[in-house]
């Protein structure tokens, strides 16, 4: 079970200037800055290729040491390896404007036109993906390794 966490901060500044009595323009600017997910107890793992993890070196618990299949899975903790998988962004700057503008002298209409930046967390879908995964979670009975031990379990080879 994941206990993901992270931090966002956000702020945000905005105006109106009434440049003549039909005319306005609107203006804002906004910083956001959201930390990786990390699961509390660090019981994710993604893949780095051609990196051995330090921390389960085999690649887990009862895996062959002289398969190449360990080589890329990492966990929070190895070398390189933030508790979030991935580096904090700090350039999510995102600047808006629009514009409103009423023809005539009827204050029933209005034509408007605005443009943002926007950025969107992927929260959950990252940690998703690699959720259960060995050695935190669940994993098939057997999982095809080669042709000459075609089955090994995580208790060790089966007799299937």
């Amino acid at each position: 079970m994941e206990n993901v966490r992270n931090t966002g901060l956000y702020l945000f500044a905005q105006d109106s200037w009434k440049i003549k009595p039909n005319l306005t323009l609107n203006y804002g600017f906004r910083w956001e800055l959201n930390t990786p997910l990390a699961d509390k107890a660090q019981h994710v793992e993604t893949f780095r290729p051609g990196q051995m993890s330090t921390i389960f070196p085999c690649g887990g618990p009862n895996t062959d040491c002289t398969s190449q299949d360990a080589i890329g899975l990492v966990v929070p903790g190895d070398p390189g390896v933030p508790a979030g998988m991935t580096q904090t962004y700090y350039k999510a700057f995102a600047p808006r404007i629009g514009i409103s503008w009423s023809p005539g002298n009827s204050a029933k209409t209005s034509i408007r036109a605005g443009w943002g930046l926007f950025y969107n967390p992927i929260e959950q879908l990252v940690l998703a993906q690699f959720g259960a995964e060995p050695p935190f979670g669940g994993a098939p009975r057997s999982v095809r390794r080669s042709l000459t031990s075609p089955f090994l379990t995580r208790a060790g080879p089966s007799v299937t």
